[in-house]
């Protein structure tokens, strides 16, 4: 049984020189043992370069003693649950994309609300940046009224982007 656990155990497997290493037989036992254990299939020697390697016996008996450890049912569960753990990753990644797309979709609507205030604040900004200059000859400084005309027009320059930008079927 030594001898069989010590080729088993060998990755590359086992020369008769290894064996002897290892189990502390003369070389004599340990060749005996070999041939006897290849003889029954549960080594085989490779002919040319003369290792040793576990046998189809060997993987026989091992089939055979799997279910008396529930070797096989633990196989069947640890399938079962690789394949959950590749449904979860699937599930994670549809949901990460459904959360980047619904992102994206939000920073647009923030996008598109942000240039609309802009586009409707921009006129009259420019008719305050004219009427704040200091300089002679601005029209409506010379009547009481030029305050009320000036919001006016700002007033009316947003109604008049609002229906433009409305008709373009900017405005949802």
């Amino acid at each position: 049984m030594k001898v069989l656990r010590i080729v088993a155990a060998a990755t590359g497997g086992a020369t008769l020189s290894h064996v002897v290493s290892v189990s502390g037989l003369n070389k004599a036992t340990a060749h005996r043992l070999l041939t006897v254990l290849t003889r029954e299939g549960l080594v085989q020697r490779h002919a040319e370069s003369k290792v040793y390697y576990p046998g189809e016996q060997l993987y026989a008996l091992g089939i055979l003693a799997a279910p008396r450890f529930g070797l096989h049912q633990l196989a069947q569960r640890l399938d079962g649950l690789d394949h959950d753990i590749i449904e979860l990753r699937e599930r994670s990644r549809l949901l990460e994309e459904e959360i980047h797309f619904k992102l994206e979709e939000e920073s647009n609507r923030h996008l598109h609300t942000l240039s609309i205030v802009t586009t409707l604040l921009l006129p009259p900004t420019l008719i305050t940046g004219v009427f704040g200059m200091n300089t002679k000859g601005l029209p409506l400084t010379d009547v009481e009224t030029g305050f009320l005309w000036a919001a006016a027009l700002m007033v009316g320059s947003v109604a008049l982007a609002y229906f433009f930008m409305r008709r373009m079927g900017i405005f949802r």
